[in-house]
């Protein structure tokens, strides 16, 4: 772990304090709403694909002779690669031009343009009239560089973990035992499948994958693993995935604009509440619905402290919520205030009435909105049902805002205040350290025990650690703030 936080500070990032999933929740919002976040892993294509290499990559390829270049003479093509990027004035990272390079090699070595045979004596001319099925003089090298950059990404990333890997990351605890190269193909699978327009959607879609146990009123744990989904770009809702992390049994889903026939096969039509969610649907909404309410029921024993009279929740677009005002903006919104806003915005919306709501469920509402996921102003979250497992599930999505994505950057102005506004505890990296040497301790008293009597009992303690790190999987559990916080 040590090794790892000193790789990481010289990446640049602030390791003075940083997140460690075992004591990061104690006393946070997530405890509040009975939440236990474990893992938390992402898939962001986007962010990688969108820099200008893998962009530009495919109209530089169409360009005549390049192809022919990149046949014979790959370090010539990678240097005018370069200068074509450099030329449009754009700044490029020489290891992300490489890769788009390798990228682009592997492709048209898979589909066979990069082999020897007949043709017009213009490969690069051939490329552009096999991707369009006809003479490509009438499509603009940019058109068509677009469309062959995302076929050439889409193939990277199914093809192996290389470029896969640079778009993952995770943290937390490893419950499940998967390794990277398994969530992250996992996590890639789920949004092709999910995406609406396959390979261009997969690529510009983030995914997370979130462990969580609910902790019921009983003591009892309810292990969850929820996959989230979000287009960062179009202006609808998230979507989400829930099920039993043991069994793997769908428990609910939820799902943006788009996505609303997916969500009405198997609803009863004589659901009142669903067709009212459903009657009212714009864009940024989310509706959630749980599918498996029987295994919901035996599971998760509410609390009963968590309000449940809206069917909506909403987040406003003038930024009534407090989440949206930046800490350098000197001036704080008074909770009070934000409470009242809050009110003023369900009223006109017919969503609540001044009879049917006190002042102290008022805030509780209030609170609730606050510690749930939005992907950005104006959007809202339709429920149909009134359990309170149902108004848990998109506070523990917020989790997902751990990561320094698009999404967390649109909602919170740095890490930090994302800290603040869930009250998460920060460690040094001494204490994590420590943490870390009380764990070994523990496993080489286990290891002892466990071998007690036989020639492995007598293994030096190092000897014992070196052991156990080859079977138990790396810790993961730490959260760096990202280079510009």
């Amino acid at each position: 772990m040590a090794a790892a936080l000193e790789d990481e500070e010289e990446q640049g990032h602030t390791v003075g304090q940083l997140l460690d999933f075992r004591t990061a929740f104690d006393g946070s919002v997530f405890e509040k709403y009975h939440v236990l976040p474990l893992q938390l892993a992402t898939l962001d294509a986007g962010e990688v694909v969108k820099r200008p290499p893998f962009i530009k990559i495919g109209q530089f390829l169409l360009q005549p002779g390049n192809l022919d270049l990149l046949k014979g003479h790959r370090e010539v093509f990678m240097n005018e690669f370069v200068k074509f990027c450099n030329s449009q004035g754009t700044a490029v990272n020489m290891s992300d031009c490489r890769d788009a390079v390798d990228v682009a090699a592997d492709y048209m070595s898979v589909f066979g343009l990069l082999e020897e045979g007949e043709g017009s004596g213009d490969t690069s001319k051939d490329l552009r009239r096999r991707m369009m099925g006809c003479d490509a003089d009438p499509y603009s090298a940019l058109q068509g560089g677009i469309v062959l950059a995302v076929c050439m990404v889409e193939f990277a990333l199914s093809d192996s973990m290389r470029l896969l890997g640079r778009t993952f990351s995770r943290s937390g605890i490893d419950v499940t035992h998967e390794c990277d190269e398994t969530l992250a193909r996992k996590l890639f699978d789920f949004c092709r499948a999910g995406a609406l327009y396959k390979d261009f959607m997969a690529i510009n879609t983030l995914v997370q994958l979130i462990d969580f146990d609910l902790v019921g009123i009983d003591g009892q744990c309810f292990s969850l693993r929820m996959m989230l989904t979000i287009r960062p770009y179009l202006c609808d809702g998230w979507s989400v995935d829930v099920r039993d992390r043991q069994m793997g049994t769908l428990i609910a889903t939820g799902a943006g604009e788009e996505l609303f026939d997916a969500i009405f096969d198997g609803l009863p039509d004589h659901d009142e509440i669903c067709n009212e969610v459903f009657r009212e649907i714009d864009g940024g909404r989310t509706v959630l619905i749980i599918r498996n309410g029987n295994v919901v029921k035996e599971r998760y024993k509410p609390h009963g402290d968590v309000p449940t009279v809206l069917t909506r929740v909403t987040t406003s677009a003038d930024s009534s919520s407090s989440r949206f005002y930046k800490l350098g903006d000197g001036w704080v919104l008074d909770e009070d205030e934000a409470v009242r806003l809050y009110f003023e915005d369900c009223c006109s919306r017919a969503i609540i009435s001044t009879s049917n709501v006190g002042e102290e469920e008022m805030k509780s509402l209030y609170h609730l909105r606050q510690a749930s996921f939005v992907k950005e102003k104006g959007d809202s979250i339709s429920y149909c049902g009134k359990s309170e497992f149902e108004r848990l599930l998109p506070v523990a999505a917020s989790l997902a805002y751990l990561y320094d994505g698009c999404v967390s950057r649109r909602v919170y102005s740095s890490f930090d205040s994302v800290v603040q506004h869930f009250r998460l505890r920060t460690s040094s990296q001494q204490e994590s350290q420590q943490r870390d040497f009380q764990q070994i301790q523990k496993n080489c008293k286990r290891f002892h025990r466990i071998f007690k009597g036989t020639c492995w009992e007598s293994l030096p303690e190092d000897l014992i650690v070196r052991i156990m790190e080859m079977v138990v999987q790396p810790p993961r559990h730490i959260v760096l703030p990202p280079k510009s916080a």
